[in-house]
Protein backbone atom coordinates (compact mmCIF):
# COMPACT_ATOMS: atom_id res chain seq x y z
CA UNK A 1 0.00 0.00 0.00
CA UNK A 2 1.21 3.92 -0.54
CA UNK A 3 3.12 5.23 2.69
CA UNK A 4 1.28 7.74 3.94
CA UNK A 5 3.63 11.15 5.13
CA UNK A 6 3.01 13.31 8.37
CA UNK A 7 4.39 15.33 10.25
CA UNK A 8 4.82 16.51 13.56
CA UNK A 9 6.63 19.32 15.40
CA UNK A 10 9.08 18.40 18.70
CA UNK A 11 7.16 18.18 22.15
CA UNK A 12 3.90 17.96 19.83
CA UNK A 13 1.59 14.85 19.22
CA UNK A 14 1.58 13.09 15.93
CA UNK A 15 -1.88 10.90 14.96
CA UNK A 16 -0.64 7.29 13.64
CA UNK A 17 -3.77 6.21 11.51
CA UNK A 18 -4.46 2.23 11.44
CA UNK A 19 -6.96 1.26 10.76
CA UNK A 20 -9.84 -1.57 9.41
CA UNK A 21 -11.85 -0.41 6.28
CA UNK A 22 -15.70 0.76 7.67
CA UNK A 23 -14.20 -0.15 11.06
CA UNK A 24 -16.95 1.71 12.44
CA UNK A 25 -18.68 -2.06 11.92
CA UNK A 26 -16.26 -3.62 13.63
CA UNK A 27 -15.92 -4.37 17.23
CA UNK A 28 -11.99 -4.17 18.14
CA UNK A 29 -12.43 -6.93 20.28
CA UNK A 30 -12.49 -8.92 16.98
CA UNK A 31 -9.12 -8.14 15.96
CA UNK A 32 -5.59 -7.50 16.76
CA UNK A 33 -3.65 -4.46 15.87
CA UNK A 34 0.05 -3.39 16.97
CA UNK A 35 2.51 -0.82 15.25
CA UNK A 36 6.00 -0.94 14.71
CA UNK A 37 8.97 1.29 14.44
CA UNK A 38 11.78 -0.84 12.99
CA UNK A 39 11.87 -3.46 14.95
CA UNK A 40 10.70 -1.75 18.40
CA UNK A 41 6.38 -2.07 19.12
CA UNK A 42 4.92 1.20 19.68
CA UNK A 43 1.98 0.03 20.42
CA UNK A 44 -0.50 -3.04 20.66
CA UNK A 45 -4.25 -3.85 20.82
CA UNK A 46 -5.62 -7.57 21.92
CA UNK A 47 -8.77 -7.95 21.04
CA UNK A 48 -9.61 -4.70 22.37
CA UNK A 49 -7.06 -4.49 25.20
CA UNK A 50 -4.07 -2.34 25.01
CA UNK A 51 -0.90 -4.20 25.98
CA UNK A 52 2.21 -2.85 27.00
CA UNK A 53 4.34 -6.22 27.90
CA UNK A 54 5.73 -5.91 24.44
CA UNK A 55 6.12 -2.03 23.96
CA UNK A 56 9.38 -0.46 23.70
CA UNK A 57 10.61 1.77 26.66
CA UNK A 58 10.87 4.33 24.47
CA UNK A 59 6.87 4.45 23.98
CA UNK A 60 5.91 4.01 27.04
CA UNK A 61 3.32 6.26 28.58
CA UNK A 62 3.62 8.02 25.61
CA UNK A 63 0.83 6.26 23.14
CA UNK A 64 -2.93 6.28 23.35
CA UNK A 65 -5.86 4.96 21.33
CA UNK A 66 -8.78 7.18 19.87
CA UNK A 67 -11.54 5.01 20.41
CA UNK A 68 -13.87 7.06 18.15
CA UNK A 69 -11.32 7.12 15.41
CA UNK A 70 -9.36 4.49 15.68
CA UNK A 71 -6.05 6.06 15.70
CA UNK A 72 -3.42 5.65 17.89
CA UNK A 73 -1.62 9.03 18.97
CA UNK A 74 2.13 9.54 19.95
CA UNK A 75 2.39 12.52 22.58
CA UNK A 76 5.98 14.36 23.69
CA UNK A 77 7.70 14.17 20.03
CA UNK A 78 10.93 13.92 20.04
CA UNK A 79 13.37 13.95 17.13
CA UNK A 80 14.23 9.92 17.61
CA UNK A 81 10.41 9.26 16.52
CA UNK A 82 11.13 10.23 13.05
CA UNK A 83 11.25 7.33 11.00
CA UNK A 84 9.12 4.78 9.17
CA UNK A 85 5.71 3.12 11.13
CA UNK A 86 4.53 0.00 10.03
CA UNK A 87 0.74 -0.89 10.85
CA UNK A 88 -0.75 -4.33 11.21
CA UNK A 89 -3.85 -5.21 12.11
CA UNK A 90 -4.44 -9.02 11.87
CA UNK A 91 -8.33 -10.87 12.30
CA UNK A 92 -9.80 -13.66 10.25
CA UNK A 93 -8.68 -13.62 6.46
CA UNK A 94 -5.43 -11.69 5.16
CA UNK A 95 -3.24 -9.32 7.59
CA UNK A 96 -3.98 -5.99 6.62
CA UNK A 97 -0.79 -3.57 6.63
CA UNK A 98 -0.18 0.35 6.15
CA UNK A 99 2.97 2.36 6.41
CA UNK A 100 3.40 6.06 8.03
CA UNK A 101 6.51 7.97 7.31
CA UNK A 102 6.89 10.67 10.09
CA UNK A 103 8.75 13.58 9.83
CA UNK A 104 9.40 15.66 12.79
CA UNK A 105 9.93 19.25 12.78
CA UNK A 106 11.49 22.35 15.31
CA UNK A 107 11.04 25.94 14.59
CA UNK A 108 14.24 27.55 15.08
CA UNK A 109 14.51 30.61 17.66
CA UNK A 110 14.41 34.19 15.30
CA UNK A 111 17.51 34.77 14.99
CA UNK A 112 19.69 37.44 17.12
CA UNK A 113 22.33 39.27 15.73
CA UNK A 114 24.96 40.49 18.75
CA UNK A 115 28.07 43.47 17.85
CA UNK A 116 31.59 42.95 18.74
CA UNK A 117 33.10 44.96 19.85
CA UNK A 118 30.35 46.71 21.21
CA UNK A 119 29.60 50.21 21.42
CA UNK A 120 29.41 52.82 18.83
CA UNK A 121 30.65 52.38 15.48
CA UNK A 122 33.01 54.70 13.52
CA UNK A 123 33.39 54.45 9.95
CA UNK A 124 36.65 52.73 9.26
CA UNK A 125 35.95 50.23 12.31
CA UNK A 126 35.99 46.41 11.57
CA UNK A 127 33.51 44.77 13.19
CA UNK A 128 31.94 41.27 13.58
CA UNK A 129 28.01 40.59 14.16
CA UNK A 130 27.43 37.54 15.22
CA UNK A 131 24.13 35.71 14.37
CA UNK A 132 22.76 32.88 16.98
CA UNK A 133 19.37 30.85 16.06
CA UNK A 134 18.82 28.08 18.71
CA UNK A 135 16.85 24.46 18.93
CA UNK A 136 15.67 23.91 15.41
CA UNK A 137 15.35 20.84 13.47
CA UNK A 138 15.83 19.51 11.12
CA UNK A 139 19.71 21.22 10.30
CA UNK A 140 19.10 24.80 8.30
CA UNK A 141 22.02 27.77 7.45
CA UNK A 142 21.64 31.34 8.49
CA UNK A 143 22.23 33.92 5.67
CA UNK A 144 23.64 36.57 5.53
CA UNK A 145 21.88 40.36 3.33
CA UNK A 146 24.60 43.32 3.30
CA UNK A 147 23.29 46.54 1.80
CA UNK A 148 24.78 49.82 1.29
CA UNK A 149 22.92 52.84 -0.10
CA UNK A 150 20.11 50.19 -1.80
CA UNK A 151 22.02 48.04 -2.94
CA UNK A 152 23.06 44.36 -2.26
CA UNK A 153 26.70 43.64 -2.11
CA UNK A 154 28.80 40.60 -2.75
CA UNK A 155 30.41 38.93 -0.30
CA UNK A 156 33.85 40.54 -1.49
CA UNK A 157 33.11 42.92 0.82
CA UNK A 158 32.76 40.82 3.78
CA UNK A 159 33.37 37.14 5.58
CA UNK A 160 31.36 34.61 6.92
CA UNK A 161 32.12 31.82 9.13
CA UNK A 162 29.27 29.73 10.23
CA UNK A 163 29.01 26.37 12.33
CA UNK A 164 26.89 24.50 14.21
CA UNK A 165 26.06 22.07 17.03
CA UNK A 166 23.92 19.42 17.55
CA UNK A 167 22.16 18.39 21.23
CA UNK A 168 23.43 14.88 22.04
CA UNK A 169 20.31 14.73 23.58
CA UNK A 170 17.55 16.25 22.07
CA UNK A 171 19.19 15.98 18.76
CA UNK A 172 18.09 19.78 18.08
CA UNK A 173 20.74 22.49 16.43
CA UNK A 174 21.95 25.02 17.42
CA UNK A 175 23.05 27.67 14.74
CA UNK A 176 26.04 30.51 14.43
CA UNK A 177 27.10 32.04 11.68
CA UNK A 178 30.29 35.44 12.12
CA UNK A 179 30.20 38.29 9.49
CA UNK A 180 33.11 40.30 9.45
CA UNK A 181 32.90 43.97 8.29
CA UNK A 182 35.03 46.93 7.20
CA UNK A 183 31.99 49.82 8.35
CA UNK A 184 32.78 52.68 5.44
CA UNK A 185 29.14 53.94 5.11
CA UNK A 186 25.54 53.16 6.82
CA UNK A 187 24.80 49.99 6.20
CA UNK A 188 21.94 47.40 6.82
CA UNK A 189 22.51 43.91 7.55
CA UNK A 190 19.90 41.37 7.51
CA UNK A 191 20.63 37.83 8.63
CA UNK A 192 17.64 35.00 8.31
CA UNK A 193 17.18 31.61 8.30
CA UNK A 194 18.14 29.59 4.74
CA UNK A 195 14.60 29.37 2.85
CA UNK A 196 12.28 31.39 6.14
CA UNK A 197 11.17 34.83 5.40
CA UNK A 198 9.79 34.63 8.52
CA UNK A 199 12.34 33.80 10.74
CA UNK A 200 15.07 36.89 10.87
CA UNK A 201 16.85 40.00 12.19
CA UNK A 202 18.06 43.32 11.14
CA UNK A 203 20.76 45.31 12.18
CA UNK A 204 21.36 49.21 11.11
CA UNK A 205 24.82 50.37 11.59
CA UNK A 206 23.95 53.97 10.90
CA UNK A 207 25.43 57.21 12.14
CA UNK A 208 23.07 59.72 12.08
CA UNK A 209 24.18 63.55 13.59
CA UNK A 210 22.31 64.46 16.24
CA UNK A 211 21.24 68.17 16.82
CA UNK A 212 22.47 69.71 20.27
CA UNK A 213 20.72 72.19 21.95
CA UNK A 214 20.60 74.00 25.40
CA UNK A 215 19.08 76.46 27.75
CA UNK A 216 19.23 77.89 31.13
CA UNK A 217 16.72 77.29 34.08
CA UNK A 218 15.74 77.98 37.42
CA UNK A 219 14.44 75.96 39.88
CA UNK A 220 12.32 77.80 42.75
CA UNK A 221 12.46 75.06 44.66
CA UNK A 222 15.81 75.15 45.37
CA UNK A 223 16.90 78.63 44.22
CA UNK A 224 19.81 77.77 42.00
CA UNK A 225 20.57 77.87 38.28
CA UNK A 226 20.39 74.26 36.14
CA UNK A 227 21.85 73.74 32.96
CA UNK A 228 20.43 71.36 30.32
CA UNK A 229 22.44 70.16 27.39
CA UNK A 230 20.64 68.24 24.72
CA UNK A 231 21.32 66.02 22.08
CA UNK A 232 18.67 64.71 20.28
CA UNK A 233 17.64 62.22 17.53
CA UNK A 234 21.22 60.78 17.37
CA UNK A 235 22.39 57.23 16.27
CA UNK A 236 23.50 55.78 18.18
CA UNK A 237 23.14 57.84 21.38
CA UNK A 238 25.50 61.14 22.03
CA UNK A 239 27.41 60.87 25.30
CA UNK A 240 27.61 64.53 27.05
CA UNK A 241 30.22 65.90 29.67
CA UNK A 242 30.70 68.88 31.69
CA UNK A 243 33.76 70.67 33.46
CA UNK A 244 32.56 68.47 36.66
CA UNK A 245 30.85 65.84 37.12
CA UNK A 246 29.68 67.32 40.32
CA UNK A 247 25.04 67.51 40.36
CA UNK A 248 24.69 66.03 37.38
CA UNK A 249 21.85 63.77 36.27
CA UNK A 250 21.08 62.33 32.65
CA UNK A 251 18.06 60.55 30.68
CA UNK A 252 18.42 58.88 27.63
CA UNK A 253 15.19 58.59 25.42
CA UNK A 254 14.88 56.17 22.73
CA UNK A 255 12.50 57.45 20.15
CA UNK A 256 10.05 56.38 17.85
CA UNK A 257 12.61 56.83 14.17
CA UNK A 258 14.98 54.62 16.07
CA UNK A 259 16.97 57.18 17.25
CA UNK A 260 18.36 58.35 20.59
CA UNK A 261 17.67 61.60 22.55
CA UNK A 262 20.27 62.21 25.59
CA UNK A 263 19.58 65.08 28.04
CA UNK A 264 22.23 66.15 30.52
CA UNK A 265 21.54 68.74 33.51
CA UNK A 266 23.71 70.25 35.62
CA UNK A 267 23.31 72.54 38.80
CA UNK A 268 25.61 75.49 38.11
CA UNK A 269 27.76 76.69 40.79
CA UNK A 270 27.10 80.55 42.35
CA UNK A 271 30.49 81.69 41.06
CA UNK A 272 29.94 80.59 37.58
CA UNK A 273 29.24 82.98 35.24
CA UNK A 274 26.31 82.17 33.10
CA UNK A 275 27.50 83.17 29.92
CA UNK A 276 30.82 80.70 30.32
CA UNK A 277 28.58 77.55 30.61
CA UNK A 278 29.29 74.84 28.32
CA UNK A 279 28.64 71.18 27.66
CA UNK A 280 30.89 68.48 25.63
CA UNK A 281 29.28 66.33 23.31
CA UNK A 282 30.99 63.63 21.77
CA UNK A 283 29.49 61.22 18.78
CA UNK A 284 31.09 58.88 16.38
CA UNK A 285 29.43 60.88 13.45
CA UNK A 286 32.23 63.29 14.11
CA UNK A 287 35.86 63.28 14.16
CA UNK A 288 36.07 65.52 16.88
CA UNK A 289 33.81 66.40 20.01
CA UNK A 290 31.58 69.56 19.94
CA UNK A 291 31.56 72.11 22.60
CA UNK A 292 28.39 73.89 22.76
CA UNK A 293 27.95 77.46 24.89
CA UNK A 294 24.43 77.17 26.93
CA UNK A 295 22.60 80.39 25.63
CA UNK A 296 21.77 82.67 28.35
CA UNK A 297 20.16 85.97 28.33
CA UNK A 298 19.73 87.94 31.80
CA UNK A 299 16.45 87.25 33.24
CA UNK A 300 15.44 85.11 30.21
CA UNK A 301 16.01 81.77 32.18
CA UNK A 302 13.60 79.21 32.47
CA UNK A 303 11.44 78.71 35.48
CA UNK A 304 11.12 75.78 36.98
CA UNK A 305 9.67 74.22 40.75
CA UNK A 306 11.08 70.36 39.85
CA UNK A 307 14.59 69.58 39.34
Amino acid sequence: SDTLHLQASVRGEAELPCTLPNQQNVSSEDYVMYIQKMNSVVFELYKGKEKSEHQDKLFTNRTWLDAAGGSVWLKDIRTADEGVYDCFILRSGPVLSSQIELSVVADFSVPVISLSPTGPVNYGDVVNLTCTSNNGYPNASLHWIVNIENLIVQDDYFSVTSDWIQDPETKLFNLTSVLNINVTTDVMILCSLYNSTLNSSLISLELIQPEISGRIEYSTTDNHYVAVCKASNGKPNASISWSSDENVTEKVTYNWNRTFTVESRRIIPYSTSMGNVTCIVSHPYWNESQTYTIPYIRGTGMFTTVY
